[in-house]
């Protein structure tokens, strides 16, 4: 092969979806209920987000794209290159006041480099519902590490062979890998609520309990990521 037909102009990306399959299999592994791998920008201290799993970017939009001194959790992260911990609503109101002022509702988070020892290539975050812990269990925390790693080495040698990255869609639409890419999918069909888990679909949801007189959501209406209100039923997850 010749100088030119092996110039990083000429090679194919990567095969396979790397970023999307590592999420997907990382958040089997941890329970996680959504996700995203963020990337270094190659020409300036800017973390960009390549792919997110478990809700719509909507939700993530006023982080799509930040600056390394932004204080939230992935930045925080390749900063300082260690995990961050945020175990619930509390602790993300105290640290992160801005993101707990656009999410308001109970959740933990773990946000990851993903580096070698010599270079990093960006950072993950992976999410769980109020009812996690408070505190990141050893084996997640073991589960999350080995997984950034093996991340960062894939890259490494992606970088060494001058192979892009290929772009990747979010994990909304169409299963993966099995387990919560699955079911991402399961949620996102018509006529299936991922607040309630029982398929109801409509403006006044019963939240899956058994009473039938259905409550209506302070949001006033079902919407694809649940009603965000937690008070259409107490077995609601939305």
């Amino acid at each position: 092969m010749s100088e030119g037909q092996a110039s990083a102009g000429t090679r194919a990306p990567v095969g396979r979806p790397l970023l999307s399959l590592t999420l997907a299999a990382l958040m089997d592994e941890v329970h996680a209920h959504s996700g995203a791998v963020y990337l270094l920008s190659p020409d300036q201290p800017v973390l960009e987000m390549a792919v997110m799993a478990g809700l719509p970017r909507a939700f993530a939009a006023p982080w799509e794209r930040v600056a390394l001194s932004a204080p939230i959790p992935v930045s925080d992260a390749v900063r300082e290159r260690r995990l961050v911990w945020v175990g619930g609503g509390e602790e993300m109101a105290r640290h992160y006041p801005r993101i707990a002022m656009v999410l308001p509702y109970p959740f933990s988070l773990a946000a990851l480099p993903v580096a070698t020892e010599t270079k990093t290539y960006g950072a993950v975050f992976v999410t769980w519902p109020g009812s996690h812990p408070s505190e990141l269990s050893d084996w997640e925390r073991e589960h999350l590490t080995a997984a950034c790693d093996r991340l960062a080495v894939r890259l490494e040698r992606a970088a060494e062979h001058s192979l892009p990255l290929a772009h990747e869609p979010d994990l909304l639409a169409a299963p993966v890998v099995g387990g919560v890419a699955a079911r991402w999918a399961r949620w996102r069909r018509p006529g299936w609520c991922p607040g309630c888990r029982t398929g109801c679909a409509r403006s006044i949801c019963t939240g899956g309990s058994r009473s039938p007189t259905p409550r209506r959501p302070t949001c006033s209406a079902w919407r694809p990521t649940g009603c965000r209100a937690r008070t259409c039923g107490r077995q609601c997850r939305g």
